[in-house]
């Protein structure tokens, strides 16, 4: 099988047949965006109020200069 059609009715064959049935199929894996790197909660945190700063245009954060 190559094309979904053919795929369909054979699924549709085994489905209404009495007994049992085998349809092997190949699939290609599709690329799909993987999961997201968990950060930890404090630079999690450093970011959120980096973004709040950026955005607000306030200053929650003091640094030093040194």
């Amino acid at each position: 099988m190559s094309d979904l059609e053919s795929f369909q009715k054979l699924a549709r064959a085994a489905l209404t047949t009495p007994g049992l049935a085998f349809i092997v199929e190949k699939v290609e894996l599709s690329k799909v965006p993987g999961p997201r790197k968990r950060i930890p909660p404090r630079e999690a945190l450093t970011r959120f109020v980096r973004y709040v700063e950026a955005t607000e245009k306030i200053s929650i954060f003091h640094t030093e200069i040194a």
